[in-house]
């Protein structure tokens, strides 16, 4: 639209025009779009260091490009950047804008972006989440990776309810108690590992 943006450095701005500073060295890039110049900045920012997994998230998600793609471009991921960054990539579009508004838990995206690549079935580990945290259990990590695993293969139990409007099904399924009951096994065979 003929405007000029500032796609990287917004505190730099932000802080010089609080301050009354009238001259800014800047460098233009020429972007297509809105999603171009977001993706330029993000590359910007990975390749100084400073970018966060998110910031890579945004970026393989906006250009469709893998750690691997960004290596032959120069810019190396390090570490867990480069893990949750790829993690995060592959989330839900709800899920992903969730954890950019900080409403879901950064960790557990990286888990369920891990573990589960069809859209779906990680709708459906949400769910199980979801409702578990709603019957007030609070899960650790370590038993939402076990949930997540088991959530697919569980097995479900089928009870039926006599209601005014007749017999009804309710399935439930038992993936989390599955997932507590082995974590609690695998955490004690751990320990007792350690003791012997």
């Amino acid at each position: 639209d003929g405007q000029t943006y500032v796609v990287n450095g917004h505190h730099r701005f932000d802080l010089a025009r609080r301050l009354g500073v009238n001259d800014l060295t800047v460098r233009f890039i020429d972007a297509a779009d809105a999603k171009a110049a977001r993706a330029a900045g993000a590359l910007m920012n990975i390749a100084e260091g400073r970018g966060t997994s998110i910031d890579a998230a945004k970026f393989m998600r906006d250009t469709a490009m893998t750690p691997q793609d960004m290596e032959e471009k120069g810019v190396t991921l390090q570490g867990a950047r480069a893990r949750e960054g790829s993690a995060l990539s592959v989330l839900a579009p709800s899920i992903f804008n969730e954890v950019v508004q900080g409403t879901f838990p950064l960790k557990r995206a990286v888990i369920i972006g891990e573990s589960l690549q069809d859209h779906a079935d990680q709708m459906g580990a949400i769910g199980v989440l979801r409702d578990a945290e709603r019957r007030g259990k609070r899960l650790t990590d370590a038993e939402v990776k076990e949930l997540i695993r088991r959530t697919a293969n569980a097995e479900r139990k089928v009870e039926q309810q006599d209601t005014l409007f007749g017999v009804q099904e309710m399935t439930q399924n038992l993936a989390l108690e599955e997932a507590q009951l082995s974590n609690f096994v695998r955490s004690r065979l751990g320990n007792e590992k350690k003791l012997f």
